[in-house]
């Protein structure tokens, strides 16, 4: 009997175990893809394609410059294609603190600021507008990073969501933080999942998290700098956060989605 009990209460664990996997979808742990680097010269290609994902799908395997077609408008683009296992992302922004307030700071995403639109790069580069909105029509997620080209993607200042909960595009919301659910939030390597985050953006200022706020599910940061400005807008300023560690540090945003 001991022994058939004993039994029981490991199955039960590894089931629970299973169960709670399964609800929330975890990074998977692999090194940091500094794919941003190296990337390839524009591929060349028979066939058209609305997107990064779906370039994947039609065998793409590396990061690098690709053109797309998203029925309207054929241009090249830059695809992080393997730094996270089934996903496929298009580059729709990448700015160096340095130009924050070369109109990265004051123009939302909402609003038209094509930067080097034909020609990406991580320094200084944004999509048109209707560009960004014909994106997300083709694109289930969105997701920002710090430093893509030298650290990749390794969790520790990082954002992702879906866009039917929220998005960065089209959201407007000028008051104190409004409730927003992520799929994954992690900063300063405090790695949480399934959460609400506030956000905040309008006309006159970019997307952004105040990470010195407790607003919903994730609470204030710790160290925190007062009204600590992460992923955006960067009035307020904290050299531990990846993007703004360095006039150098750059800050990107991404539409995408999952095979």
């Amino acid at each position: 009997m001991p022994i058939r009990r004993l039994f029981c209460f490991l199955l039960v664990a590894v089931i629970t175990d299973l169960v709670l996997s399964m609800v929330v979808e975890k990074p998977v742990e692999q090194e940091p893809t500094k794919c941003g680097n190296k990337p390839l010269p524009i591929v060349a290609h028979g066939y058209t394609a609305k997107s990064c994902l779906d370039h994947m799908k039609n065998g793409a395997t590396h990061c690098g410059y690709y053109v797309i077609n998203d029925g309207e408008e054929q241009y090249t683009v830059f695809c992080d294609i393997n730094s996270e296992i089934g996903a496929a992302y298009t580059l729709i922004e990448s700015f160096a603190l340095k130009y924050n307030k070369k109109g990265f700071q004051t123009m939302g995403l909402t609003q038209d600021f094509p930067v080097n639109h034909n020609s990406p790069q991580f320094d200084y580069y944004r999509l048109t507008n209707a560009r960004m909105l014909r994106l997300s029509g083709h694109s289930t997620h969105w997701r920002a990073t710090c430093n893509f080209p030298q650290v990749g993607i390794d969790y520790h200042d990082y954002i992702r969501g879906k866009l039917t909960d929220l998005n960065p595009v089209t959201y407007k919301y000028i008051g104190s933080n409004l409730c927003k659910r992520v799929e994954v939030f992690a900063l300063r390597g405090r790695l949480e999942f399934s959460r609400t985050v506030g956000f905040r953006q309008g006309n006159t200022y970019h997307f952004y998290h105040d990470s010195a706020a407790s607003a919903c599910d994730v609470k204030a940061t710790p160290k925190a700098v007062s009204s600590e400005d992460n992923w955006g807008y960067y009035a307020n300023v904290n050299p531990a956060f990846r993007c703004t560690s360095s006039p150098k540090s750059t800050t990107q945003y991404w539409l995408g989605g999952y095979l």
